[in-house]
C-alpha cells in the first residue's frame, strides 16, 4: 500500500505552493518596508542592552 493511495486529487503542486509563498513573502516585505521594528530590551538590572532592528 502506497503512502499516497488515499489522496484523491492534488490541488496544488509543490512548485505552485513555493511560487505563491514567494509572492506572499514579497508582498509582506513591501507592505512593511516603511515600518520600523519595535525596540527590544534584553537583560536585567542596570546593564540592559537595547537592540534596534
Amino acid at each position: 500500500m502506497s503512502l499516497d493511495s488515499h489522496i484523491e486529487k492534488v490541488l496544488w503542486t509543490k512548485f505552485q505552493i513555493s511560487k505563491r509563498v514567494t509572492e506572499l513573502a514579497s508582498q509582506i516585505t513591501s507592505d512593511f518596508s516603511s515600518v520600523s521594528p519595535p525596540s527590544t530590551r534584553c537583560g536585567r538590572g542596570h546593564r540592559r542592552i537595547l537592540v534596534l532592528g
